[in-house]
């Protein structure tokens, strides 16, 4: 967790890529499918064409200026109870945090299954909420491609990647200030929205570079 400069308003800047398109919200840079591992992002680009990532995009630094720390907070649309057990991803280590290591980052945390205990928790304060996400479980198991083998992960239990429901497009990342209980000073932290497939809008018109 990295400390705030005495200035309110400093922070580091995201790469492009991630940021939250300005011209059409809805149509984000990336796609991405947070069921399916990062090397699976595609990009738009500004002629409209869907191309992979490439190795040297994805060693890209994820912020300006280059940080070894940071924390990444998964967002979707109104105030979803089940988030509450994703705590925020951790990112700490000793070279520059870049692209690949944001992405694997959020892919890694949420695979990790949902304990008997919190399944137990959901399906006692939210029973809605934790049957959507066994719905997802059960349509993840099925139709992702990355999955040979459908009853090998059937038999891994929901993850909670699968707490998301249909919240699995990536959208953007931003950058957002909080006062941390304990400190002083403020923290920064990395909000990564994902929404429905339906809400992202491929037809949107794309800025072009300037």
């Amino acid at each position: 967790m990295q400390l705030l400069p005495p200035s309110p308003y400093s922070g580091p800047h995201l790469h492009y890529y991630v940021l939250q398109n300005p011209d059409a919200p809805l149509c984000p840079e990336l796609i991405w499918d947070a069921r399916f591992p990062p090397e699976m992002i595609k990009r738009v680009t500004s002629r409209e064409q869907v191309v992979r990532l490439t190795p040297g995009e994805f060693k890209e630094s994820l912020t300006f200026p280059e940080v070894r720390e940071a924390w990444i907070r998964i967002r979707v649309p109104g105030n979803d109870t089940l988030l509450n057990a994703c705590y925020p991803v951790s990112l700490k280590q000793e070279r520059t945090i870049t692209l690949q290591d944001a992405f694997d980052a959020v892919y890694e945390h949420l695979q990790r299954p949902v304990t008997q205990e919190q399944a137990a928790d959901f399906a006692r304060t939210d029973a809605e909420c934790w049957e959507k996400a066994q719905e997802a479980f059960r349509k993840r198991c099925s139709e992702s491609p990355h999955i040979p083998i459908p009853s090998v992960e059937w038999r891994k239990g929901v993850k909670r990647v699968d707490l998301l429901k249909e919240n699995v497009r990536f959208l953007s990342m931003v950058v957002r200030h909080y006062h941390h209980p304990g400190l002083t000073n403020m923290v920064w932290v990395i909000n990564a929205s994902f929404v429905p497939a339906y809400m992202v809008d491929p037809r949107l018109p794309r800025p072009r570079r300037r």
